[in-house]
């Protein structure tokens, strides 16, 4: 099992991409201090990533996409709070889940589509995003889509093929 794992890392002043396609071998991401990414996160197109793990993740200054990712099992995000722009989980073949239970502000849009296994999302805790709100082709998806404190206005919800989705 091939790993990067930065015990001591704490923040990141630009971005994270973590794109493992072959003929890479890179399989597990540790970052057990890191709290803060200034720009985006990337976890994309990957065939051989499967677990990603930043158990004190607070801050992404800008976007956050987990996409394109054929093996990816598990990302690990409990601690994130903010979000600086979009929030984009999609095409993801295997990933079971994508919780954030802590997350409260999102920049932009919320976008959950084409994951084939997704069963569950958790973003209850958000309470504000201004741009769309997108759950399309999740066929597994079990979650309720639950955003029970966001208030205000956002720019459209779709929620498109996702028919296990309780109403």
């Amino acid at each position: 099992e091939t790993c990067l794992c930065m015990p001591f890392l704490e923040s990141v002043s630009t971005g994270v991409t973590l794109n493992a396609a072959a003929p890479s071998t890179l399989q597990k991401v540790l970052l057990p201090r890191l709290t803060s990414i200034a720009g985006s996160l990337g976890v994309q197109n990957s065939d051989v990533l499967v677990e990603v793990q930043m158990p004190l993740l607070q801050t992404i200054g800008a976007s956050c996409h987990i996409q394109s990712n054929s093996v990816l099992q598990s990302m690990q995000v409990p601690q994130l709070l903010s979000v600086g722009a979009t929030v984009g989980v999609r095409t993801n073949a295997v990933l079971p889940a994508f919780e954030a239970p802590l997350l409260t502000s999102i920049g932009t849009d919320v976008d959950i589509r084409y994951n084939d296994l997704l069963t569950s999302v958790v973003l209850s805790t958000v309470s504000s995003f201004s741009g769309e709100l997108r759950y399309q082709a999740n066929p597994e998806l079990a979650s309720p889509i639950h955003f029970p404190s966001v208030a205000g206005a956002v720019k459209k919800v779709s929620v498109i093929d996702c028919p296990k989705v309780p109403s």
